[in-house]
């Protein structure tokens, strides 16, 4: 009787999770839904969402490779504090392992700006991303050839560098509003409309602080595309 009873509360359970499930998926899938060109005219961009997204993916991108290259003055400019201290010590880990991260053939299969609000004197811009890539880990090994010679040879240690791999994820990026969306760069007269880092992509000058442009700040994991 009471296995019957258990088997019972087991079937509700599961039941339960299963509509619970199905709610999130659905909600998630209405959160999901493109801000328009519309929309973004109304609030006085003078971007698109087509320019928005391809720029703020290749930012994403950027970052992962500059993490790679150990680019520590951009990715200064570019991601949060928080994630930039978590980068930190991804690569002194990385360092104390003697290994390398490496990222090849990333191909991009959507982008799409999906919020785009003011919360707490900040504006948040949300990208539903999926891309893959080629992603390995090497290591350089000490090998003797035939001829009894000694070499170092850089040798993958983790992954596969020929299998890609794809991610899915919603990407929040955030910075300080500004009355304009037009910047003149004062030292050679760039001007743009939407900036991916806090230098001028002509001359490298500092054109605006860290909070005046757009900052990497998190990363959610989701496969809501392969629900559909």
């Amino acid at each position: 009787m009471n296995l019957y009873l258990l088997g019972i509360i087991f079937f509700l359970v599961l039941i339960i999770v299963g509509i619970f499930l199905l709610r999130y998926f659905i909600k998630d899938e209405k959160k999901l839904k493109e801000v328009s060109n519309e929309d973004l005219q109304k609030r006085g961009k003078k971007y698109t969402k087509e320019e928005i997204e391809e720029k703020m993916f290749n930012q994403y991108i950027n970052i992962e490779m500059s993490m790679i290259d150990e680019n520590y003055g951009f990715l200064r400019d570019a991601v949060s504090d928080q994630i930039y201290n978590q980068i930190l010590l991804q690569i002194k880990e990385n360092q104390k392992n003697q290994v390398k991260n490496k990222i090849q053939n990333v191909r991009k299969e959507f982008c799409k700006l999906i919020y785009l609000g003011y919360e707490q004197n900040l504006e948040i811009a949300k990208f539903w991303i999926r891309y893959s890539s080629i992603e390995y880990q090497t290591a350089q090994r000490n090998e003797v050839t035939e001829a009894g010679k000694e070499i170092v040879v850089e040798r993958v240690v983790q992954g596969n560098d020929q299998v890609p791999i794809y991610h899915e994820y919603i990407l929040t990026f955030v910075k300080d509003p500004t009355e304009t969306e037009e910047i003149v760069c004062p030292h050679c007269g760039y001007q743009t409309n939407m900036l991916t880092s806090s230098k001028c992509i002509r001359c490298d000058s500092e054109i605006i602080p860290k909070s005046k442009h757009w900052v990497f700040v998190n990363k959610v994991t989701t496969n809501i595309s392969k629900q559909k």
